[in-house]
């Protein structure tokens, strides 16, 4: 399946979790450092499927996944939301690419719900 995004569970990201739990809306300075620090760490965050391919030591080796999303689009092929499941735990690549497809499929069927037509690129 294409059409996703897999993010990995960092130290950083179990950090922003553990520190949101319960916070008040303004944000303490604690918070916002780490809150940069994720934005500018986001290539470190990405799950990249070719990487793990290309890798023979990574073949079949599970990655800390937090979150797999795909977009939902309106009917002028605009992204209006974003359909995620929230993992949380290690996964291989293949227990990643099967839980990728339910989520593109439940955005692709909210997608049909609202009368919109998915985007492709290409």
């Amino acid at each position: 399946a294409d059409g996703y995004l897999v993010e990995r569970q960092t130290a950083g990201g179990r950090r922003l979790y553990s520190l949101m739990a319960g916070m008040p809306t303004n944000l303490p300075d604690e918070l916002r450092a780490l809150l940069g620090e994720l934005v500018s760490d986001i290539g470190e965050r990405v799950y990249l499927r070719d990487e793990v391919r290309s890798d023979p030591k990574r073949r079949g080796a599970r990655s800390d996944i937090s979150v797999i999303s795909a977009p939902v689009y309106d009917h002028y092929q605009r992204q209006v939301m974003v359909a995620s499941m929230h993992i949380g735990k290690p996964l291989t690549d293949h227990e990643i690419s099967e839980r990728a497809r339910a989520v593109v499929a439940t955005a692709d069927a909210v997608t049909a719900q609202l009368g919109g037509t998915k985007r492709l690129f290409g």
